[in-house]
């Protein structure tokens, strides 16, 4: 019965929002694109150059980021994604793949900021909100990842 529903809604929301994804060209996606863009893109440049502890984040999370620079490879790597999710948001080309790769970005650095300085919650909520707003025009490509098999 429950898979009924749930499936009524989906046929529901299919007729509603004929359009895919692709050609939902509105200001409000591409506003949330351009600024996830402007937010990953500089991020990914500027933390090779500036030291955490001068970023403006509180000092628990200023020593947990130094610790991870010090590995030597994690940041590179985290910071190499960012740029790449970043270009893709900025383009409008693979932006499900952008999103599929910034999302563990997103939710460590909304739990690091819950867990070390909640002041920092702030842009925390806005990215996971621009995400899950991005995410959410493109349920379909989405969807087979959340069906249970």
């Amino acid at each position: 019965m429950l898979g009924r529903t749930v499936k009524r809604i989906f046929v529901f929301y299919k007729k509603k929002n004929m359009k895919t994804a692709s050609t939902k060209s509105g200001w409000l996606y591409t506003s949330a694109r351009i600024l996830l863009a402007l937010i990953f893109i500089p991020s990914a440049f500027i933390s090779f150059f500036i030291p955490p502890s001068e970023m403006g984040i509180s000092p628990e999370a200023s020593r947990i980021v130094e610790n991870l620079w010090a590995t030597g490879y994690l940041m590179h790597i985290v910071k190499g994604i960012e740029l790449v999710a970043g270009l893709t948001f900025l383009t409008n080309r693979f932006v499900k793949l952008g999103l599929v790769l910034i999302t563990p970005i997103i939710l460590n650095i909304f739990l690091l900021a819950a867990f070390t300085s909640p002041n920092g919650m702030i842009m925390g909520f806005v990215l996971v909100g621009l995400v899950g707003f991005l995410a959410s025009t493109h349920f379909y490509a989405f969807k087979p990842i959340l069906t249970m098999k």
